[in-house]
């Protein structure tokens, strides 16, 4: 059985440690000893001899560079009671401290009072590229450093927001350790109030616990990992001490191993853009607003022109449509200056806002125009329909007189003929009636031919009867005559 011993708040050790039937806890308000007892050695053994990389983050004059001095326990690098950076490049420093290799590395404050927002997010962006740079293989911790005796401003508030974006929102939970520096100072006012002797690490505790609002929010974000160091004390004892608190904490912190490396920070490029895109935001508006307002006066104006035909509509709309390429010039350099961050989305707005109205107008004033030329054509062909009706209207007039005329002369033709059919038919029925008198004659002479031939015949016949009844006489008196 191996007994480690963990410098971890309650609340980390409860979520990550409780699920094991193996292990025993015993819990005290951080930062106090965590004692846990585990059969499984490879879990439990601390990384005494690793090397460690450490970056020191604050503001200026909250002991920054003494740290890293503490740390190394040397005067690696310059510094000073000062309300300006003294350290103004990347500086990284090493030495061998108790058999482990321990790397510093020390920038310019971040937040310093004076310097606009714009101004730290370029330079803070820019030192931590060397920063990065200066520590290929990442960083084991990234130490918060606050001056105790001072109060956690609204500046402070300002610098940590700053810092979460230049460094990754959850760069304080998973990579951070704070650090209080003047503990000396604390130590002695702690143990004025409490009375007595008491441990560091006791009244370090209890000052903690004291705490309420930013500063307690974030040592609760921090998991409670925090350090205090005296920077001013030249016993040995107590800097080893110190340092061996902030290498515990190390070791112990979160994320088991990892370290903010390269990747870490180029993952939270996107929120360094965005930033430094939202710095120039108000000016960018302003800018814009200036543009908008002259492109809107321009537009009353436009607006304001006659349109009695249609070519003053189409020179409005001509008009209409360079204020909008104006529009859609503001709205790209905005988008350009955006850098798809989308930190002037409210400038992208106010532009697309006036844009749709610059675009609304020209579409009435296209719908206008095409109203007005359908209205011009068909005036057009009304008045080309009119023109049409009074051509055949005319071209009736004259086929009217033309069939007019043909009709007299189609009548007239057939009078003539009317006439000469009478003519003929009165000479036709002249030669008829001159054939039947003459048919009417012949037939007279032939009747009375056949008359005096039928009287002949009958004279004859009665001549023939009288001599036959005579003959027939004759002989009957002959016969009786004979028989006598």
């Amino acid at each position: 059985m191996i007994i480690c011993a963990y410098a971890i708040p309650a609340h980390f050790l409860f979520r990550h440690l409780t699920r094991s039937e193996d292990c025993q806890l015993n819990a005290q308000p951080y930062p106090a000893l965590w004692i846990k007892v585990c059969e499984e050695p490879n879990l439990t053994k601390i990384m005494t001899t690793s090397p460690v990389n450490i970056y020191l983050v604050g503001k200026t004059g909250t002991g920054k560079s003494a740290t890293g001095n503490s740390l190394l326990g040397r005067q690696a690098f310059e510094s000073g009671p000062s309300t300006t950076s003294i350290t103004a490049t990347v500086s990284a420093q090493s030495a061998e401290i108790e058999g482990r290799r321990i790397t510093v590395v020390d920038g310019p404050g971040i937040g310093d009072t004076g310097v606009s927002r714009e101004q730290t997010i370029i330079e803070s962006s820019r030192f931590l590229e060397e920063v990065m740079s200066a520590c290929p293989d990442g960083y084991h911790a990234l130490l918060l450093v606050f001056r105790y005796g001072t109060r956690f401003t609204e500046e402070d508030r300002a610098t940590l927001a700053t810092l979460k974006i230049l460094l990754g929102k959850d760069f304080v939970r998973k990579h951070a350790i704070l650090v209080v520096t003047c503990g000396d100072n604390l130590i002695q006012e702690m143990g004025a109030q409490v009375g007595g002797e008491a441990p560091s690490s006791s009244l370090f505790s209890q000052w903690l616990n004291s705490q309420s609002g930013d500063l307690a929010a974030l040592v609760e974000e921090l998991e409670g990992r925090a350090v205090l160091f005296n920077n001013m004390s030249k016993e040995a004892n107590i800097l080893s001490a110190q340092r061996g608190e902030l290498f515990k904490a190390v070791d112990n912190l979160c994320n088991q191993g990892l370290r903010y490396s390269q990747n870490d920070f180029l993952a939270c490029s996107m929120s360094r853009q965005i930033a430094l895109v939202e710095t120039k935001a108000e000016k960018v508006s302003a800018e814009t607003k200036t543009k908008l307002d002259k492109i809107s006066s321009e537009m009353t104006t436009v607006m304001s022109k006659a349109q009695a035909s249609a070519n003053d509509i189409s020179s409005k709309l001509g008009q209409l449509e360079a204020l909008f390429a104006q529009i859609k010039a503001v709205l790209q350099s905005v988008e350009e200056q955006d850098e798809g961050t989308g930190a002037l989305n409210n400038v992208k707005a106010m532009v697309e806002a006036q844009r749709k109205s610059v675009d609304d107008a020209v579409q009435g004033i296209k719908v206008l125009l095409q109203q007005r030329k359908q209205q011009d054509k068909e005036e057009e062909e009304r008045r080309r329909a009119q023109a049409e009706m009074l051509r055949q209207q005319e071209e009736m007039r004259k086929q009217a007189e033309l069939r007019q005329q043909e009709e007299a002369r189609q009548a007239e033709e057939r009078r003539l003929q009317q006439e000469a059919e009478n003519q003929r038919r009165e000479a036709e029925a002249k030669q008829r009636e001159q054939e039947l008198q003459r048919q009417l004659a012949e037939e007279q002479e032939k009747r009375k031919k056949l008359e005096a031939e039928e009287a002949a015949r009958r004279a004859a016949a009665a001549a023939a009867a009288a001599q036959q009844a005579m003959i027939q006489q004759q002989q009957a008196i002959m016969r009786s005559m004979f028989f006598r």
